[in-house]
């Protein structure tokens, strides 16, 4: 069993002098797996691709860890930002066990990388990488809602409504715990989101998408329903 050496949250007083961004993104990139790991699921369904049941599991399970206790981030306590640090050693090493980084990442960081480079190409700053990738998760599970809703596959509706559950709460969580959003400009959101779907070669929630409906359709979908939920 892998664990994060707790010399490194044991210092209160850097706890306390964290930016409170900064902790929120920690957690906002954990939410990601959620949806990077359904991402995995449904490429080894559609493509065959190699997939990883206990390093799925184990991402899952640090995952959950971050999601039960990440209230308490309000507090600072160190044992939650233990956990996001655990969270990150476990998925640091699952992308090495597997040799890539399917147990990290699906579309919501591709869309977040998106986002990320129309700023950098427009000499701006980009935002916290993880709060990029915690609003793109957010748009991603209306994604994932919007197939659960209407697909005629019962093995991709059955693989869905597994991740439900985590997904009414991290939307739950999202909400009341403030979470900074990157961006509100419908016009950005879907710029990023059509850039993602060319931007890398990995097959997730986007690619099926663009082979079963219009993608350009789905993704405005998804994206009023996500600025109307705010």
């Amino acid at each position: 069993k892998c664990t994060t050496p707790r010399y490194i949250v044991a210092d209160l007083d850097v706890m306390r002098e964290a930016p409170w961004n900064m902790l929120l993104a920690g957690i906002g990139d954990m939410f990601g797996k959620y949806t990077g790991i359904l991402d995995w699921e449904l490429s080894r369904d559609r493509t065959g691709e190699y997939f990883c049941e206990k390093i799925a599991a184990d991402v899952l399970r640090a995952t959950d860890a971050c999601l039960e206790n990440g209230y308490a981030l309000r507090r600072r306590d160190p044992a939650t930002v233990g956990a996001i640090f655990d969270g990150f050693l476990v998925t640091g090493l699952s992308m090495t066990y597997t040799g890539n980084s399917r147990p990290a990442s699906g579309a919501e960081h591709i869309i977040a990388h998106a986002w990320e480079l129309y700023d950098v190409e427009a000499g701006r700053a980009p935002n916290l990488h993880g709060l990029e990738v915690c609003e793109a998760t957010r748009i991603e599970i209306h994604l994932y809602r919007m197939l659960w809703e209407r697909t005629e596959d019962e093995r991709l509706r059955a693989l869905i409504a597994r991740y439900l559950p985590a997904f009414d709460r991290v939307e739950r969580f999202t909400r009341e715990m403030e979470m900074p959003l990157v961006t509100t400009d419908r016009e950005t959101i879907l710029r990023g989101m059509k850039r993602a779907l060319t931007l890398r070669d990995r097959y997730t929630v986007l690619k099926y998408l663009a082979e079963t409906e219009d993608y350009d359709r789905a993704c405005a979908e998804a994206c009023d329903r996500f600025l109307a939920s705010l």
